[in-house]
């Protein structure tokens, strides 16, 4: 049996990225990890499953940055972005998960 929901949601959150580490590879752990949690919500009227990790999975790169200055510029700017840039700069989880 695999791990919980649960484990690898606090592994998830509790990801930080290596000093040494390019962001973008930073990005590609947690799109990994992210793969194994249900990021979904059914809806009220359809109860048809809808994703947030296109909400989760950018937080938690701004969270686990490493670098303290850029961490500043990304809190600082993300007021600033729709939600459509932000969903273009994460494009990936704009597809569908398969099941």
């Amino acid at each position: 049996m695999g791990k919980k929901q649960s484990v690898h949601k606090q592994e998830f959150y509790s990801l930080q990225q290596e000093i040494a580490c390019p962001v973008q590879q930073f990005l590609s752990k947690l799109n990994a990890k992210a793969e194994h949690l249900n990021f979904n919500l059914k809806c009220c009227s359809c109860h048809q499953p809808n994703s947030y990790a296109q909400e989760m999975v950018p937080d938690q790169l701004t969270v686990g940055l490493a670098d303290r200055g850029i961490k500043g510029e990304v809190l600082a700017k993300a007021s600033q972005l729709t939600s459509r840039q932000n969903s273009i700069l994460f494009k990936p989880w704009r597809r569908e998960r398969s099941k």
